[in-house]
């Protein structure tokens, strides 16, 4: 817990970790009260890998947030795909770039169900199961 950080004139909050050591990895997550307003994972000098970090809430009611890393610069697209293997949302992620990344899709609403999220870039898949319920 590193207490309460100030915020800037525009609303937004920094912090920088000078106490991480290379090759390990560190979870970071920001909280209002016992609200969890995100959070992220971070490979310090490790080289990214394409992987599905955390997807918040999970079970959802609505929408969630899909943190994400692409490996590298080259086209990558984030799909929802239900059960029956239907695609039921898509997103583009050309122009995103190597490293984390968070999409916002809260304000989306998805039928209940069980779906997987799935990340491809440069002949590489790698899934994560998210549920929503009512």
């Amino acid at each position: 817990d590193l207490g309460e950080l100030p915020l800037d004139g525009v609303g937004t909050v920094a912090y920088e970790d000078a106490d991480v050591l290379p090759g390990a990895r560190y979870e970071y997550a920001l909280r209002v009260g016992t609200l969890v307003l995100g959070r992220v994972s971070v490979d310090v000098g490790a080289q990214a890998r394409l992987a599905i970090g955390a997807v918040s809430p999970n079970p959802s009611t609505r929408g969630f947030v899909v943190s994400y890393t692409l490996a590298s610069d080259a086209p990558a697209s984030l799909d929802l795909v239900d059960v029956s293997g239907r695609r039921v949302f898509a997103r583009d992620l050309a122009g995103m770039g190597e490293g984390q990344h968070d999409l916002d899709l809260r304000s989306q609403r998805f039928a209940p169900g069980l779906y997987w999220a799935r990340l491809q870039q440069g002949g590489h898949l790698v899934t994560k199961r998210v549920s929503v319920v009512r």
